[in-house]
């Protein structure tokens, strides 16, 4: 139940022109108690969404008095004018996604040329609002002119497909939504072109990763932008969709997806909200807060995990369902808009084991492929890597649906195991499959042991990137070294990976060197302790298995060595020699 701001108003009300002290009193005193009743509502644990919705209306309300009050003050005085103005909301206000502290985004639209009532309708709302010190963002325009700076500034153009009717002439709002439909329906290529780009800057400024350790919970990958961006687009590509149950509506995403993308808007506009509690806008999850985060969300934490590593576990966890599912929307706005544009499909065509190729994805034309086969949950992956190209969003869904078929049997079968070090050894895509395996559950599924780290956060100095982030990326940089991405600063390094005759023994010991890691203790010797057991599973030999532990148990020596002692030392050098043994581990230790 809203709170009763209205009554600071009444005496307002009485007043044929009130004086602008008055006005102003009644709109800090209804700001003030609106913000009372959002924190309320907040610390009680009322879903995020609803939170955000009641902001949005408390300020509608707000908006729609200052507009009727400003039009009785200037009609006390002037002559009424054949004048039409309409009032929107924009942006996050539009979308009624209006956190604690966010900006209020306003649209003020009027027909012919700037006069007297205009000037008083504009006046009195953004005056209001700033003596307040309400973050506004205002415009005031004509239609042609909204249409012209829209063309020359995106970010305007797609604030305009948020735009919300408030008050004042409604034909004049319909125009506007008239005018900006076509203009998208002309431009739907390029509009999403741009905004495709500006998210690629986007993730280039804040990271490509959902898993930094400060992410800023709207602009990081896995943010709330990276779901604005795909409802926008989506827009463009179908004009119908308006709101988040639309994609469903429209099938750009399955009910699972949606499911999905919800669960994970509600964990980060509640933790945006509490971000924004004491009144200033800050999006980005410091280490300074993340403690105070986790105990306003209720998480008490374990002997192994702390509340902080399991609000940071769950950010990670939601963020890339919101990466996932927001591909997916692009993916299919992509197809509808190539469609409209009349360009016709490749044709498909059948692979090995009845997959397809179609439209430059690897498409699984029914489940019925992966429940006779399951080791198939491995080989789509070495299949789309050989042919170097994605998975559709069907392939990617069935796969989602189908984790269930990874188990024991499938853990411990040789075939899937020669999948699996087949995608390790593979020339080309080998850390692009790996982590479209860990962001599908895949990789977590077929070694267990690597799925309890997937998402894990450690606060220290060392690490940038969750654990598993943090693993695929060090196979990755090995893979760039193969390559020659550094060979003028590494040529010895280069020149030893060149000789590695076993690359997918390394890789799996980088894959794996901390596994061990959320369970307190030595994780190093924890995880080497793990490596036969995995590596029985998946047929290695006794000198790979040995290899692989000799990484695990001792992969921070070197370093240690290096940091810490005289590396000409000849009893530094004994030692080590001693401890690897043989020519083919150090090569391995030093790699990694």
């Amino acid at each position: 139940m809203q709170p009763v701001c209205d009554d600071f108003f009444d005496p307002i009300d009485r007043e044929i022109a009130p004086k602008p002290a008055e006005l102003n009193s009644a709109v800090r005193g209804y700001l003030a108690e609106a913000r009372r009743y959002l924190l309320d509502i907040h610390e009680r644990s009322v879903p995020a969404r609803q939170v955000n919705e009641e902001h949005a209306d408390l300020m509608d309300r707000l908006i729609r008095r200052l507009f009727r009050v400003s039009e009785d003050i200037y009609h006390a005085s002037s002559p009424r004018l054949d004048s039409r103005v309409a009032v929107l909301a924009t942006g996050g206000y539009g979308r009624r996604e209006l956190a604690l502290a966010s900006d209020t985004d306003i649209l003020i639209l009027y027909r012919g040329k700037v006069n007297p009532y205009v000037e008083t309708i504009a006046e009195a709302i953004m005056y209001r609002l700033w003596d307040a010190r309400v973050s506004v963002s205002s415009a005031t325009r004509t239609v042609s002119e909204c249409l012209r700076v829209g063309e020359e500034d995106c970010f305007s153009m797609t604030s305009y497909l948020d735009a919300r009717f408030l008050v004042g002439d409604a034909g004049l709002a319909a125009e506007f939504e008239q005018e900006v439909r076509a203009w998208i329906r002309n431009h739907s290529t390029s509009f999403i072109e741009d905004k495709l780009e500006e998210q690629r800057r986007r993730h280039e400024r804040f990271g490509e990763s959902p898993y930094l350790l400060q992410p800023d919970i709207r602009e990081s990958v896995g943010g709330l932008r990276d779901a604005h961006t795909a409802l926008w687009i989506a827009h463009a590509a179908n004009w119908e969709v308006r709101q988040l149950e639309h994609l469903h509506v429209h099938n750009f995403i399955d009910g699972q997806e949606l499911a999905d993308l919800l669960a994970a808007l509600d964990f980060l506009w509640r933790v945006r909200n509490e971000l924004h509690r004491g009144g200033r806008k800050d999006d980005r999850l410091h280490f300074a807060v993340q403690e105070r985060v986790a105990e306003f969300l209720g998480l008490k934490g374990s002997e192994q995990t702390l509340p902080v590593e399991q609000l940071m576990r769950a950010y990670y966890l939601h963020a890339r369902a919101l990466q996932r599912v927001s591909r997916r929307v692009l993916d299919h706005a992509a197809r509808l808009d190539r469609r409209r544009a009349g360009e016709v499909p490749s044709d498909s065509r059948t692979v090995e084991e009845g997959f397809v190729l179609a439209e430059g994805r690897l498409e699984i034309p029914h489940a019925q492929l992966l429940e006779e086969r399951p080791v198939r949950m491995l080989s789509t992956f070495a299949l789309a890597q050989r042919y170097d190209v994605e998975l559709s969003a069907r392939a990617q869904r069935l796969i989602k649906q189908h984790l269930d078929l990874i188990d024991g049997a499938l853990r411990e079968d040789p075939e899937a195991a020669g999948v699996f070090r087949q995608i390790l050894r593979a020339k080309n895509r080998v850390y692009r499959t790996l982590a479209a395996m860990n962001e599908l559950g895949v990789l977590g599924a077929y070694i267990p042991e690597f799925g309890e780290i997937v998402g894990l956060w450690q606060q220290d100095l060392y690490h940038t990137y969750t654990v598993d982030a943090h693993s695929l990326f060090l196979v990755e940089q090995l893979r760039r070294l193969e390559k020659g991405r550094y060979i003028d600063e590494l040529e010895l390094a280069t020149e030893l990976i060149r000789e590695t005759p076993m690359l997918d023994v390394l890789y799996l010991g980088c894959l794996l060197h901390d596994i061990g890691k959320g369970k307190g203790g030595s994780h190093a010797a924890r995880g080497a302790r793990m490596i036969p057991e995995i590596g029985r599973r998946m047929g290695l030999t006794t000198e790979e298995i040995e290899g692989v532990a000799f990484l695990v148990r001792h992969h921070l020596h070197m370093s240690a060595l290096a940091e810490r002692r005289d590396v000409n030392g000849s009893r530094l050098i004994i030692n080590l020699a001693n401890l690897v043994e043989n020519r083919r581990r150090l090569r391995n230790f030093y790699l990694m």
